[in-house]
């Protein structure tokens, strides 16, 4: 299935699949990236505007109301909160910048299914219809920089990244049944939609740490929206996230964006990132508490050394997700 994916994808981007390695091991994902793309390294402490939330109105892709209530009723957990849209990426003078604008998650839900239903029946069945959604929103090319139709759902990938006894360990969880997309594969710790990340003043450090707490230790976000006009009051709330940024003024964190790229089966932009805690206290104590949310397949969710036998061995089996795959690859190169 993976192959005849890959192939698939081949006659859009021939240029642009990354092979990712991980060990000894190396295949091409279906993961679309450019030269630039590939090897983004900026940090989020230092640059709060890397994303920007834009006023635009321009989404109209239609909700599939269909869709949504076929998986509410699989059990599958969807609520229609604030998610995101690409709207523009830019790159100049050696940085970047992200232009994102807010719409409903239904929407993004639809995209990402209307998408993936497209590729499967092209690659599978017997539908030999034009790929409307693939010609229609993505790139043609893959410039650095490019101006979305603002219908291309934006995510993000953290690879957490501990240090214990010497070694880097990185987070991973299997995806649970309730989730709306990609159950069962293996992820770091995605950050789908952003919530009300256009109220911090830094998008996506909220973003990172948001979903931190939430998938690692089960923090529900509080929604009091009066306190989010202070954008460190949510930072203030967990313990997990006050550990880690009392490390900044230490250098024993570093929180940095490592790439971006498209996911060319579920159709959307993903910017990728990696949080390094470097000390061993703060460290063992995540090890310690990570439990996981209703995301999570129960006992899924540990800690695995980042260039193992283990992590080979789900790049090579096709369990990781093609962003997870590309971020835990970059991690490597970059530790």
């Amino acid at each position: 299935m993976f192959k005849k994916t890959v192939d698939y994808v081949r006659q859009y981007y021939s240029d642009h699949l990354y092979n990712c390695k991980i060990k000894n091991g190396s295949v091409q994902i279906p993961y679309l990236v450019n030269d630039s793309w590939s090897k983004w390294n900026f940090d989020v402490l230092k640059n709060p505007d890397l994303l920007q939330i834009v006023n635009t109105n321009k989404c109209d892709y239609p909700i599939n109301l269909k869709c949504i209530e076929k998986r509410k009723k699989e059990g599958k957990h969807l609520v229609d909160n604030p998610s995101l849209f690409l709207h523009s990426v830019q790159e100049k003078n050696g940085m970047i910048s992200i232009e994102a604008g807010v719409y409903s998650y239904f929407q993004r839900i639809s995209f990402v299914y209307d998408f993936e239903r497209e590729t499967y029946r092209r690659v599978y069945g017997k539908f030999l219809k034009k790929e409307q959604i693939r010609r229609k929103y993505l790139p043609e090319n893959i410039p650095s920089s490019f101006s979305s139709q603002n219908t291309v759902p934006l995510g993000a990938d953290v690879a957490v990244i501990i240090k214990k006894n010497g070694q880097y360990l990185v987070c991973t969880h299997k995806r649970s049944e309730e989730c709306a997309n990609y159950q069962g594969i293996t992820m770091v710790v995605p950050s789908f939609g952003f919530g009300n990340a256009s109220k911090s003043s830094n998008p996506l450090l909220y973003s990172i740490l948001s979903e931190f707490s939430e998938e690692l230790f089960d923090r529900k976000e509080m929604e009091e929206p009066d306190n989010y006009l202070n954008p460190e009051w949510f930072y203030q709330q967990y313990e997990e996230i006050v550990d880690i940024l009392k490390l900044q003024n230490t250098g024993e964190v570093s929180i940095r964006v490592i790439g971006g790229g498209f996911d060319v089966i579920g159709g959307f932009f993903n910017i990728n990132m990696m949080l390094v805690v470097e000390n061993e206290t703060i460290s063992d104590k995540l090890f310690n508490r990570i439990h996981g949310n209703w995301e999570t397949s129960f006992g899924t969710i540990k800690f695995i050394p980042i260039n193992s036998d283990e992590m080979e061995n789900l790049l090579l089996n096709n369990r990781l997700s093609p962003s997870s795959a590309f971020a835990i690859s970059r991690a490597i190169s970059l530790l």
